[in-house]
Order: structure tokens, then C-alpha cells, then sequence
């Protein structure tokens, strides 16, 4: 109990005299996750993972499945209750909105856990950054998101989601997953959805000509929305 006392004050101070240096904190924060055992730390408060994924795996169409990327677990970080901890093995879980944590007993072994959603503050998976829609406090979105542009006032995210339909191949029941991905853009308070970029235009009526200018003479503008978005964020920029 002192021994986890004294990490704990150790910790704190640490954090205290690096505030501002990144990559100190981060590699200070694996150290600790290293010296404090598994059990002792918030990440056991969930629920035993019950095995619906791992029993899909052969039963699942080719190239489909209800993970983001991959059926493996991924290297990543998540904030939890307020505490960041890296180095994780993390799969989530797009079919249920879900993250599922691969984790390592004091005794070695490995135990599935699923963390309580709405504790999860946010995480980090294969170069992505997630946080919990639950920030914004609006009902009407919930899980997570990844962050993919924050601008001057604003900040555009993907919702990924997948749904499933099952068939009956040999007398085996076998699943196909869809993406059922969708777009938000937090501003003025509020999350906004993004179906198209003419949704973008009833949010920045001010700007129509410019943006519309912008599309015709940049084919990228066409396909690409973090491209259109960056145009209209140098837009905003100016009139500040």
C-alpha cells in the first residue's frame, strides 16, 4: 500500500514540475502503468468481455468484421476517469460502440475487459484520436468520435458505425457488417450533422459565394471535405 502511495506522490510531482512537456508526461505515465499493478487501477472496473466477437470471427464474410481496422487488438492509450493510460491493448467495437481492453493480470494472464462507456473520456487507436461524444452534452449523439480537423472555432469529426445483417450459408449462420459512417461539426455549441457540404454552407451562410467559388476551380474540394473545410477555416480566420 506505501509502495503505491509513494508512485502515486511520485506521479503527481512529476506532472507538476513537466506541465507543457508531452512527451515527458507520456513517458513518465508508461513507467507508472509498468510499476502499478493491473488490478490497482480503474481499468478493471468493467465488465468480463463475452466472447460475441471472438465466436463471429468464423463466421463472418470475407473483408467484413465489427472492429475499427482490424479483429486484433491494437496498441493505443485511453483516458479513463480522468487518467490517461498508454501502452493498451485496445479493440473497438463499431457493431456495439464499444471498447474492449486486452489486459495483463500481476499473475501474467490476460483478461478481456470491457470499461464502463461512460467513464471513457477518450482514446487513441492506430494514429486515431477518439473522445466521447458525452463532452458535448448532446442526447442526440453518443460513443465516440475521431477528431479529424479542429479549426479556429470549430472541430469536424467522423462517427463510425457499423450495422450487420445475417445469412444462412450450409446451415450455418454467418454475418456481414456495413459502415454506417457519419460526420459531425461541433460549433457555437453545438453538434451539427454533415451529410454534404451544402450542410457546411447553411452553417456559414456568410461565406456561400466563396466556398462555391472554391469547389469549381479545386477538384479536390469535389471529393475531399477536410480539403473544403481547411478553405473555409482560413475564411473564418480572416474575419476575426
Amino acid at each position: 500500500m506505501f509502495n503505491k502511495i509513494g508512485l502515486i506522490l511520485q506521479l503527481s510531482i512529476f506532472l507538476w514540475l513537466n506541465t507543457g512537456n508531452s512527451q515527458n508526461s507520456n513517458e513518465y505515465l508508461s513507467w507508472f502503468d509498468q510499476k502499478v499493478s493491473p488490478e490497482n487501477t480503474a481499468l478493471y472496473n468493467g465488465y468480463l468481455d463475452d466472447g460475441e466477437g471472438d465466436f463471429e470471427r468464423t463466421r463472418s464474410f470475407k473483408n467484413t468484421q465489427r472492429y475499427f481496422k482490424s479483429y486484433d487488438f491494437l496498441n493505443g492509450s485511453i483516458t479513463y476517469e480522468g487518467q490517461t493510460y498508454t501502452n493498451q491493448q485496445i479493440k473497438y467495437d463499431l457493431y456495439q460502440d464499444e471498447l474492449l481492453l486486452n489486459l495483463t493480470s500481476s499473475r501474467g494472464s490476460m483478461v478481456k475487459v470491457k470499461p464502463i462507456k461512460h467513464r471513457i473520456d477518450g482514446f487513441n487507436l492506430a494514429g486515431h484520436k477518439f473522445i466521447s461524444l458525452s463532452n458535448f452534452n448532446d442526447s442526440k449523439y453518443e460513443g465516440f468520435a475521431e477528431k479529424k480537423f479542429t479549426g479556429s472555432n470549430f472541430i469536424f469529426f467522423t462517427k463510425y458505425k457499423k450495422t450487420r445483417s445475417e445469412r444462412v450459408v450450409e446451415k450455418k449462420v454467418m454475418f456481414e457488417y456495413y459502415e454506417s459512417n457519419y460526420n459531425l461539426l461541433y460549433f457555437k455549441g453545438n453538434l451539427h450533422l454533415i451529410k454534404r457540404k451544402k450542410d457546411l454552407i447553411k452553417l456559414f451562410p456568410e461565406f456561400k459565394k466563396e466556398m462555391k467559388d472554391y469547389a469549381i476551380h479545386n477538384a479536390t474540394a469535389a471529393t475531399d471535405i477536410l480539403n473544403y473545410l481547411t478553405r473555409l477555416n482560413s475564411l473564418l480566420s480572416k474575419k476575426q
